[in-house]
């Protein structure tokens, strides 16, 4: 990731990683990945690690075709619907985070997918007040927020005593997955 200053961001390919290892452990060989409605940067690099983490085992990696100046409307719910229904099952799909996952999950039993018997649903950043609500319960990769916060605290340290610092992208991880029902 190139950044003109310094600054702390979440490893793409920390939460690819969990994702399509839990993808794996399960047998799906069809996967998918859900960029968020809102257009995000960060999506990008999450969806291309996902790929490159899930290409030696998946047969097939779906992408929902966002538009780039989509919102949130009735037209996109009813393509994130047609999209649920077209897609192989079973297949594992890998949403951008929880809000985009939770969104997903609560299109697929209007058109009478089944999670988790047909599609397997994994969101990132684990908030529980979003996984837990929703249906069925959200399977989540859980950022390392305390690593990024204890790195974005020494970066400011650093800078504020006047040491220099590299304008570059510092990256925190993830500290696993938390298993829910729709996986």
């Amino acid at each position: 990731r190139q950044c003109p200053w310094p600054g702390v961001f979440h490893d793409p390919r920390a939460a690819a990683r969990l994702a399509a290892a839990e993808f794996a452990r399960l047998g799906h060989r069809n996967l998918a990945y859900l960029p968020p409605a809102a257009e995000c940067e960060w999506s990008d690099g999450r969806q291309d690690a996902f790929r490159l983490c899930a290409r030696t085992f998946a047969q097939s990696i779906s992408v929902f075709p966002k538009k780039r100046t989509e919102t949130l409307t009735p037209a996109y719910l009813r393509r994130l619907q047609d999209w649920a229904r077209a897609l192989p099952k079973p297949c594992g799909v890998f949403a951008a985070n929880d809000e985009t996952a939770s969104l997903f999950l609560s299109c697929c039993p209007v058109v009478g997918v089944k999670v988790p018997q047909e599609l397997t649903v994994i969101g990132v950043d684990d908030i529980a007040e979003i996984c837990e609500n929703a249906f069925p319960p959200l399977t989540s990769v859980a950022p390392a927020f305390k690593e990024s916060g204890t790195m974005a605290a020494e970066l400011l340290d650093a800078l504020m005593a006047g040491r220099k610092v590299a304008a570059h992208a510092l990256l925190f991880g993830a500290v696993g997955l938390t298993r829910r029902e729709s996986s």
